[in-house]
Formats: C-alpha cells, sequence, structure tokens
C-alpha cells in the first residue's frame, strides 16, 4: 500500500512515457467538462494515467439511461450527481489524484469563474454548440490547452474516430456548429486551406 503501492500501480506509466512524462502528468491539472457518455470514460481514462489533478463539472446525477454508456452509471449509483460518484471511483483508482467537483454546467456566462486558471488543459465533453465555443473561447484567451470532443450518439464505427484541429474537423454537425459559432461570435477567423484555428 502507501507510496509504493501508487508507483506499482503506475509503473505502466512510467514505461509509456518516461520517468519525466510520469511526473508532468503527476503535476498536471486537468478539468473535465460533462461526465456523461464521453466525460465519464476521459475522467478514468485520466485517472488510471497518473493525472495529479482532476476538476469534474456537471450537475446532472446518474439515470438508469446511462447505464449502457457511462463508466460510473450503475444501478447503485442511479440518483447520485454523476461528479460525486466520478470522484468516488477515481479515489478508488489513484487515492493520491486531487478531485474537486463542481455541481453546475458551465455556461456561457460562467465560463470564466468555473474554468479559472490554473489548469493545465480543458477536456470538453459537452453537447451544447455554445457551450463548447465559449470553452474553446475562453480557454485560447487564458493561454490552457483544450481538447473539444465531437458528437457520437449513433455511431458505430470507432475506427472513424479521427484526432485533428478543430479547424479540419470534418462529417460532425456538432463541431461544425461549434467553428461557425466561433467565428461568429468570438472572431475566430476561417481556415484557409486547411490551416489551424490560432493559438494564444
Amino acid at each position: 500500500g502507501g507510496e509504493a503501492g501508487e508507483r506499482f500501480a503506475f509503473e505502466g506509466v512510467a514505461r509509456a512515457y518516461g520517468a519525466e512524462g510520469a511526473a508532468a502528468l503527476r503535476r498536471a491539472r486537468v478539468a473535465v467538462v460533462g461526465v456523461g457518455g464521453v466525460g465519464s470514460w476521459a475522467a478514468e481514462a485520466l485517472a488510471r494515467t497518473g493525472v495529479g489533478s482532476i476538476t469534474l463539472v456537471d450537475l446532472d446525477e446518474v439515470c438508469v439511461s446511462n447505464v449502457n454508456r457511462q463508466a460510473y452509471a450503475l444501478t447503485s449509483t442511479v440518483g447520485r450527481p454523476k461528479v460525486d460518484v466520478a470522484a468516488q471511483r477515481i479515489a478508488d483508482i489513484n487515492a493520491e489524484c486531487d478531485v474537486r467537483c463542481v455541481h453546475d454546467f458551465v455556461s456561457v456566462e460562467n465560463v470564466s469563474e468555473l474554468l479559472a486558471p490554473p489548469l493545465d488543459c480543458v477536456v470538453d465533453c459537452v453537447d451544447d454548440f455554445r457551450v463548447k465555443a465559449a470553452i474553446v473561447a475562453h480557454c485560447r484567451r487564458v493561454g490552457v490547452r483544450v481538447v473539444t470532443t465531437g458528437g457520437a450518439a449513433g455511431a458505430d464505427n470507432a475506427a472513424a474516430v479521427r484526432t485533428d484541429d478543430l479547424a479540419r474537423a470534418q462529417q460532425n454537425p456538432l463541431l461544425a456548429k461549434t467553428r461557425k459559432e466561433l467565428r461568429a461570435r468570438y472572431r475566430f477567423p476561417a481556415a484557409r486551406g486547411g490551416g489551424k484555428t490560432p493559438k494564444k
């Protein structure tokens, strides 16, 4: 148990990323916005990779219809706040991880407050394009890395999933609307010739 047990639990991370990489993950401060069908698995992966600080942002409770697709949705957790259930599981995976629960939905109005630094990265797993755009714009403004996810409802081919710059995302209506909102509301430039959305 204790520190030796933690080192053993994350030895594979050190082998994959090297000692310096594993140490950087232990220092990393990541927020997961939306702890549902995508966010619950993102939080799980971050915890199992040894990330040292995870902020979970969601106001929803686990419901029966979540059981087929969300990491923490079990018959025993129905009715409980998603962030609390996720935090309990993360503590069971890595007791050294500092988990902060925010019982709220991110909105255009509160994004600056709920996602205030210090953060190293935000993982956006919400399904409202206006909120996604607000998160991306906020992160760019404060110099925080952001990973934004597209809609996956009804998708049946995991091999078709791609990781790329938002400016080049294709065949995903949610990301297309997010991009349009970024250009209209936050003055992000249109990509030229497959160019990237600018970084701060």
